[in-house]
Formats: structure tokens, C-alpha cells, sequence
């Protein structure tokens, strides 16, 4: 790969992840005014300013760009004690896990007793089995 080819693939992966992140920060911030299923696609790229076709690159609907929310949200979780040398046995940052699902309560509340997003628990099970195998 050319130096040229790296310079590119970085500042396409800094473009993806902004983009992603103003996905997700739109998202969260209608969470706090309606309920989930309120919450259409068309809410989320007014939100965060992307273009409807940016939106469909990444995500196929608002559950999936939920679940990448939760994704990177472990992600990060499991980035964070790896750098910060967490010395403890702990599988899962509790106070973390705990401020953001209390932060995510009013979006995935009604969905999760009806048994919605049963591909979050996949995700979940996911990271705790590979910081469990760290």
C-alpha cells in the first residue's frame, strides 16, 4: 500500500466515523424527546445534517443504526480499560454500563419489554466474551 493510499484510507475513516457519530448523536438526542419507535430516519438525518443517502451507507433502518450505537459504545468500553490498564478482574466497566443505559433508558425501555432488539444481547454477549478472553 502507497503512502498516498494510507493518507486517503485514514481521512476516509475519520469521514466515516464523523458521519457515524452524527448518526448516533442525532439519534440520542431525539431519544430524549420521543419514544423509539417515534423515531423515524427522516428525524435523524434532519438531526444530524447527513444526506439520506450517507445514512443508507452505513445503516439500513433506525434499529440498525441503534445497534451500531451499542456497538461502538462497547467498543469503546473495552478500548478504554485495555489503554487505561484496568488492573482489576471485572468483565464490564459497571459505572459506565450503568450511566449510559440510564442515558439510553427512554429509547430502548419499551422496545426491550417487548422484547425488542434481541440483537443487542448478541452484541453484548459478544464484547463480555472477548474482554473475557483478553
Amino acid at each position: 500500500m502507497s503512502k498516498n493510499s494510507k493518507v486517503k484510507s485514514k481521512v476516509t475513516d475519520a469521514r466515516v466515523r464523523r458521519t457515524r457519530d452524527r448518526l448516533g448523536h442525532a439519534l440520542l438526542s431525539l431519544a430524549h424527546e420521543r419514544s423509539f419507535d417515534e423515531i423515524k430516519v427522516k428525524d435523524v438525518i434532519e438531526r444530524s445534517g447527513v444526506s439520506r443517502s450517507a445514512f443508507y451507507v452505513h445503516y439500513r433502518d433506525t434499529t440498525d443504526l441503534f445497534l451500531g450505537v451499542v456497538d461502538d459504545f462497547f467498543e469503546s468500553m473495552a478500548t478504554h480499560l485495555d489503554r487505561s490498564g484496568e488492573a482489576s478482574e471485572r468483565l464490564v466497566p459497571a459505572r459506565e454500563l450503568f450511566a449510559h443505559a440510564a442515558d439510553m433508558r427512554r429509547l430502548v425501555g419499551t422496545k426491550l419489554e417487548t422484547g425488542g432488539f434481541p440483537e443487542h444481547t448478541g452484541i453484548i454477549r459478544e464484547h463480555f466474551a472477548r474482554g473475557i478472553e483478553r
